[in-house]
């Protein structure tokens, strides 16, 4: 039984380190809320202008709107180089200013699902948009 323990406790800490390298953190300054949903998810699209406030990211879908925060599935990522922040996602790079089409959805100010409840340790408000990707035309 102590073999079994000890067996579950070191593939953990290689899953984890796994995580980790496939997963890499944000940058510094920028918050990066991920969702670990994997299978049946929400589809429903979301066209909007991808902004940055305070190291979160928004879609605003309308001028007279705050946007909703984006909760990134844990396969895209964020980096920042000489132009700024830069999101690679579905083999593709998004930034800030530009117009997108993401796939999931809107959750207003919660309650979020469970495989999304880790995104609420990020100091950035709702409403919430749970993406599993961008939309292909």
């Amino acid at each position: 039984m102590k073999w079994a323990l000890g067996t579950v406790i070191t593939l953990a800490l290689s899953i984890g380190l796994l995580m980790l390298l496939a997963f890499p953190r944000a940058p510094s300054g920028i918050h990066w809320p991920q969702h670990t949903g994997w299978g049946a998810s929400p589809l429903a699209g979301f066209l909007g202008v991808l902004r940055e406030r305070d190291g979160c990211f928004y879609v605003e879908t309308s001028p007279d709107e705050p946007g909703y925060l984006v909760i990134w599935p844990m396969f895209a990522s964020v980096s920042r180089d000489t132009e700024g922040p830069v999101i690679r996602i579905d083999g593709r790079s998004i930034r800030p200013g530009e117009e997108v089409a993401l796939v999931g959805g809107e959750y207003g100010h919660g309650p979020l699902p469970e495989i999304a409840r880790a995104a609420l340790s990020v100091p950035c408000g709702g409403p919430y948009m749970l993406t599993t990707g961008l939309y292909d035309e």
